[in-house]
């Protein structure tokens, strides 16, 4: 939403449900996803995305729980639940029949190029 205005307009006006998560946790989740796993899970207890400092969730209307807190050997971790993808937008230079989508000239290529090179 950071380049965004409208959208995070909508969202801090309690017009829209939203939420806010880690980058990193959002690349993983994605795979995750894909895969079928139930849950990503993160050592990052005690920051924002953090149940207890509010889960990542931007205003009041947004109110279901995306993160929980777990324990294992001792220590608290987050576990972020996966979540069925059902529409995705994606941009690219070209596409072909099979759907390959290449991004030789698009301006961010973001976590693309992170997933292809893993």
């Amino acid at each position: 939403m950071g380049i965004n205005p409208k959208l995070q307009s909508l969202a801090l006006d309690g017009k829209i449900e939203a939420y806010n998560l880690p980058q990193g946790v959002l690349t993983h989740l994605f795979r995750d996803i894909a895969a079928h796993n139930p849950e990503r899970f993160r050592e990052w207890a005690g920051t924002f995305a953090d149940p207890r400092c509010g889960g990542g969730k931007i205003n009041s209307i947004t109110t279901e729980d995306l993160v929980e807190v777990i324990q294992f050997d001792g220590h608290d971790y987050l576990a972020y639940k996966t979540y069925p993808i059902q529409i995705a937008i994606l941009r690219g230079t070209t596409a072909d029949m099979d759907g390959n989508v290449t991004m030789e000239k698009e301006p961010v290529t973001l976590e693309v190029c992170r997933w292809l090179w893993q």
